[in-house]
């Protein structure tokens, strides 16, 4: 009787699972792809929306007994890791856009070297924004 109820209600009640399980970790990169792969780890919290009362925020936190986390500072550089984060995202779409461009030239070289020359710029770019902001 309580498995027909439950069958019932579960029925009655679409469930949406808003994340999905597997038996293998998404995050995981072997090793031998470390160096060129770059994965930007977003979790589903909404600082947008956290950071707009900045005063329930840093009483939250206070209260929660997490005083080495420093409000004022991610509230100040909010601004800073949004526009770097959207770069990155530019960045990795133009360095997609390069490589197709690539594959489909065959015999023009300077086209070629022009390309190449690009790629390395764009790549340069990448690499100097994560040192810089990322990584310290």
């Amino acid at each position: 009787m309580i498995k027909q109820l439950s069958s019932t209600l579960h029925s009655l009640f679409k469930i949406n699972k808003k994340y999905h399980t597997s038996q293998y970790s998404t995050l995981y990169i072997p090793y031998n792809q470390t160096s060129n792969t770059y994965v930007i780890v977003e979790p589903y919290v909404d600082l947008e929306e956290r950071l707009k009362d900045i005063k329930i925020l840093k009483n939250n936190i206070t209260l929660r007994g997490l005083h080495k986390i420093n409000i004022d500072k991610i509230y100040d550089n909010w601004s800073n890791f949004i526009s770097m984060r959207d770069e990155l995202i530019d960045l990795n779409f133009n360095k997609i856009k390069l490589t197709e461009q690539l594959k489909k030239i065959k015999n023009d070289n300077d086209e070629i070297d022009k390309l190449k020359k690009k790629q390395i710029t764009n790549y340069d770019k990448i690499t100097y924004i994560k040192r810089a902001y990322f990584f310290t």
